[in-house]
């Protein structure tokens, strides 16, 4: 199963005047809670999960 998260890192203000910066991760696993955990380990210092699914083919 592959399992993509797009995280987007954490604004340093509140003003929303910065760029909004978002990527993709991607990560295939056995199962979706081994996916998550393989990616949460992925995801950079200052940034964070928006949303996770499953691609199942």
């Amino acid at each position: 199963m592959n399992i993509i998260a797009a995280i987007e890192a954490v604004p340093e203000n509140n003003t929303g005047q910065q760029a909004h910066k978002v990527r993709e991760l991607s990560v295939e696993a056995a199962s979706y809670e081994e996916g998550v955990t393989e990616l949460r380990a992925q995801i950079p210092e200052g940034w964070r999960i928006m949303n996770l699914r499953r691609d199942s083919y």
